[in-house]
């Protein structure tokens, strides 16, 4: 009997031995799935920092393309606004050039003169007329809303041809005479008398004296004296017969549309036909000016679309590295999360083998 109780002793103590390595083990694995937890907890932490780290860099990424793309768009629409703009100056200024060519070839034709004047005028051309200067209509320059009344007080004059001296006349007489065709009038600047012009108070209807209202080179000015000095240019007719009855010898008043009212009496009525020419030297200055002017838009134009070009190619290149920071950035934060998530994986697996092995121990210890 003793030796029984020896035996099963022995076997208890050998149970109580094995059953103290399980619990041994069971807590040795416990705190080893314990320092599991506490470095994916570590893990976690860090992760989602850099997560954080990640989705506002990510943020702030966006926000810099976001940006940059409406700056694009406003480039773009200030560039195509521009091109637009371009176009219009350019078809403007081609409208201009045309108007130009058709008044330079009026001029080379010798348009709107009398056939007289146009025998002198492509002799002049030829250096077949010595001395001569050209027609006086090409020499002067009148307002718009003047022109009818100039023409109608030059009369005849208006395409009058302008010559040097006086002895190049009978050369010109000659040349009318051969052509057989019809007279011209002719200016003789060292034969002209000009008178002194009129002095009068302008007022509403009294616009001045016909001569004051004409621009020309100096060496013209006896010519409108002469010519125009006596000519007083007023608005209507009623103006004109009050205005003329105050005057006699050569003075004349004529209306804005070409009514001549001469101080000795006669009138003439209608409008000239001769004022085609006598517009055209105002009519290339307005041209020219206003060609001028649209050849300095275009270059204004032409330079901004270059600006915003430049401009554009550099925010396009911007774009392009935001871009790139933009998938990098994207590529992080994948990163982090899928550490993060990992971490979160391994801390689960860690603390439901720590719950086994509790659970584990508990079960040997209840056995014990």
């Amino acid at each position: 009997r003793r030796a029984g109780l020896n035996a099963r002793l022995e076997e208890l103590n050998k149970r109580s031995a094995v059953q103290t390595e399980k619990i041994s083990d069971a807590e040795q694995s416990i705190a080893l799935a314990g320092v599991e937890v506490e470095k994916a907890e570590k893990k976690i932490s860090h992760f989602t920092g850099l997560k954080s780290q990640a989705e506002k860099e990510l943020q702030e990424v966006n926000q810099e393309k976001e940006n940059c793309e409406k700056q694009l768009n406003q480039l773009r629409d200030q560039l195509k606004q521009n091109q637009e703009r371009l176009g219009q100056y350019q078809a403007t200024r081609a409208a201009l050039q045309a108007q130009l060519s058709v008044l330079e070839q009026a001029d080379q034709s010798l348009a709107g003169f009398a056939d007289g004047s146009k025998v002198l005028l492509e002799a002049a051309r030829t250096k077949g007329l010595n001395g001569a200067r050209g027609a006086l209509s090409n020499v002067i320059e009148v307002d718009a809303d003047l022109e009818v009344a100039i023409a109608a007080a030059l009369g005849e004059y208006t395409d009058g041809i302008l010559l040097q001296h006086g002895n190049a006349t009978e050369q010109a007489f000659q040349l009318i005479e051969d052509a057989k065709s019809s007279r011209a009038s002719l200016l003789p600047l060292d034969w002209l008398k000009p008178i002194e012009a009129l002095k009068i108070k302008n007022g509403t209807e009294v616009i001045g004296i016909a001569s004051d209202l004409v621009r020309a080179p100096a060496e013209f000015r006896p010519v409108i004296d002469l010519l125009l000095g006596q000519v007083i240019i007023v608005r209507d007719r009623k103006t004109a017969r009050a205005v003329s009855a105050g005057y006699g010898g050569s003075v004349r008043a004529v209306t804005l549309d070409g009514e001549v009212f001469h101080a000795s009496g006669p009138v003439l009525a209608g409008k000239p036909t001769q004022t085609a020419a006598l517009g055209r030297t105002r009519q290339r200055r307005e041209l020219a000016e206003s060609i001028s002017l649209d050849e300095k838009k275009i270059h204004e134009a032409e330079s901004e679309i270059e600006k915003l070009s430049q401009e554009l190619t550099r925010e396009l290149e911007t774009k392009s590295t935001l871009d790139g920071k933009v998938a990098d950035k994207n590529s992080h934060l994948t990163t982090a999360m899928k550490k993060e998530q990992d971490a979160k994986i391994q801390i689960e697996a860690a603390q439901k083998q720590m719950e086994w092995q509790s659970n584990l121990k508990s079960t040997l210890a209840a056995e014990w």
